[in-house]
């Protein structure tokens, strides 16, 4: 059998990549009894488990079972409950004190109880495995009395920090944070804390060796520029922003004294200061300042009183769709609820109608995407009309669901003549369909839609529903050219009884159509 290679490894963006086992399916072994698998099997299991209970089960269980738990091949990651028992610790305190070489992260959520502990509990050169610290609920003096020991963990590579709201200021955690002489990755949140940070300027012999920075807390871009200073391996900057007195986008200038390093700077604000929609001030802040950047991600919080009122923020937003975002592959979109809506920039993803529709990118990349609540009401439905009305570059929307009341189809159809029809929407995706007439009142208001996709009710009649649709998409002379839509019950009976009812009525001459689980894509020319 050959030697199954394991590596531990965590991930510094704290994105735990989801290990599959096919490996040992693939030795196609016949086991008869848990003895019989291999060493490397058991480590590649313990892989998954938390120290501790791996400890617990297999603890004095046998000779080979003991040799394996001591073994220098095993490493142990510990996340130490939130409500942890007298049992529990005893076997917490027994693995630190004997198998303390072999620990290679602790995740610690730390109530009250536990935050004494912590605070006695030994840290020195003996913990020489670590390489990963998350603490959570931690206390500011618990903190601090844990960064100055850190220091002496030869390998401590990641730092992740949730602390309580009680510090006083916060430049003796990021001193300390600073210290430790393998630090890569750092993370510090801390909510609804507005303290100050009145660190001075770094000098050569205190530069730290982050890579990877994430603030999330409050902060003006004054002390960010202080505390980069000492960051000048700096190429991944996370700015979780909270400070009501950085209003302009040129606050953010002191970035570019990161000597051209950095790579990814993602920027969150919940501020009401519009100027961070501005594509053309973020364009020339990149191009002058951080000419290595590779990857951007803007989330702007905006609070309004209804879904109305934040259609005005997205008048101007079409900025994100020239040259320079598109060739980078960074995408506007907008997620509009009734009391908050969400814009950001971010790297393009694969979305429902690149899967299995041919789209350009840089169509794609002027994409909208709207999240409308549930309509229920005439007055909704009249709303989210005018928001549309006022987005004129639209090209997509993804709709929960569409509720035609009696008194909306009685409305609309009296007022066809006012419903404006001058919008670009070319993708509509209605994730949840309980009437025929929802896609035909979408494809009457969007005559220019040529990608449908519908997750329809089980009590739709699958062929009418086809049938309606291509027969208004025909006598009308609109766009659309591919629908898939999804049905619990399909199968490929279903798929030819389809394609008779097309081929007998003369619906359609060249077409393709095919079924992916419950998935059926009907395409034609």
């Amino acid at each position: 059998m050959d030697k199954i290679k394991r590596k531990l490894s965590f991930d510094y963006s704290d994105n735990k990549e989801i290990k599959r086992l096919g490996s040992i399916d693939e030795r196609r072994i016949s086991i008869s009894f848990i003895e019989n698998l291999s060493n490397d099997i058991f480590y590649e299991i313990f892989d998954y488990l938390d120290g501790i209970d791996i400890y617990e089960a297999f603890s004095n269980l046998n000779y080979r079972f003991q040799q394996l738990l001591n073994g220098s091949s095993l490493l142990f990651k510990i996340k130490l409950k939130l409500q942890s028992n007298e049992s529990y610790m005893n076997i917490y305190k027994q693995l630190i004190l004997i198998n303390r070489h072999q620990i290679f992260s602790f995740h610690l959520d730390l109530p009250s109880h536990l935050n004494q502990f912590v605070s006695s509990f030994i840290i020195d050169s003996s913990l020489k495995r670590v390489e990963s610290l998350v603490l959570v609920q931690i206390k500011s003096n618990t903190l601090i009395s844990l960064l100055i020991n850190l220091a002496s963990l030869p390998r401590l590579f990641s730092l992740t920090i949730y602390a309580k709201n009680d510090f006083k200021n916060l430049n003796h955690v990021y001193q300390l944070i600073f210290t430790l002489p393998v630090l890569k990755y750092n993370r510090f949140n801390l909510y609804g804390c507005n303290r100050p940070i009145s660190l001075p300027m770094a000098i050569e012999r205190q530069l730290s060796s982050i890579e990877h920075l994430v603030m999330n807390h409050y902060f003006t871009f004054k002390e960010l520029y202080a505390i980069i200073s000492y960051t000048p391996q700096l190429c991944h900057l996370d700015l979780g922003h909270q400070k009501k007195s950085d209003p302009t986008i040129e606050s953010l200038l002191p970035i570019r004294k990161l000597d051209c390093k950095l790579k990814v700077l993602r920027f969150t604000s919940e501020t009401e200061y519009i100027d961070y929609l501005d594509a053309n001030r973020w364009e020339q802040l990149i191009l002058q300042n951080l000419p290595q950047l590779e990857d951007f991600y803007l989330k702007y919080y905006v609070q309004h009183d209804d879904v109305y009122e934040s259609s005005i923020y997205l008048e101007d937003c079409n900025q994100f769709t020239s040259s320079f975002w598109i060739e980078r592959k960074w995408i506007f979109e907008a997620e509009i609820g009734f009391y908050l809506t969400v814009y950001s920039i971010q790297l393009y993803k694969e979305r429902w109608y690149d899967i299995n529709f041919t789209t350009a990118l840089s169509n794609s990349a002027r994409v909208t995407l709207i999240y409308l609540p549930d309509v229920e009401r005439l007055e909704s439905l009249i709303i989210d009309i005018q928001i549309i009305y006022r987005l004129p570059e639209l090209d997509s929307l993804q709709i929960p669901s569409l509720s035609l009341s009696s008194e909306i189809h009685l409305t609309m159809e009296q007022n066809k003549r006012l419903l404006p029809t001058n919008n670009k929407i070319k993708k509509i995706y209605l994730e949840e369909m309980t009437d025929i007439e929802e896609v035909i009142f979408l494809i009457t208001f969007c005559p220019y839609v040529n990608v449908l996709q519908v997750n329809c009710a089980d009590n739709i009649d699958i062929e009418l529903f086809v049938k309606d649709i291509l027969t208004i998409n025909n006598e009308r002379n609109y766009y659309l050219r591919s629908l898939c839509f999804h049905v619990s019950t399909a199968n490929e009976e279903m798929v030819k009884k389809l394609e008779e009812m097309i081929n007998c009525e003369k619906l359609l001459l060249h077409y393709t159509i095919k079924r992916v689980r419950g998935d059926i894509y009907l395409n034609w020319e």
